[in-house]
């Protein structure tokens, strides 16, 4: 636990909550909207996160090359 704690909003990115997360070395990131905790994100949510975009990516990119 951590006095200070890293908290992120509702309207950051992926990469911006990921790239914090790295920076202080925390695995949870408390949500917060106009001062409330409205829910908690892991690094494992990002990374899935991150993981099924660039799946959908390939899959759309082998989409179109197979389609031209």
């Amino acid at each position: 636990m951590t006095r200070n704690v890293i908290t992120a909003h509702e309207d950051e990115t992926v990469d911006d909550c990921l790239a914090r997360m790295t920076d202080r070395r925390v695995r949870h990131l408390p949500v917060l909207v106009e001062g409330k905790v409205i829910g908690i994100v892991s690094i494992g949510d990002l990374v899935k996160h991150r993981i099924a975009a660039a799946v959908a990516e390939n899959a759309a990119m082998q989409a179109y090359i197979a389609a031209n």
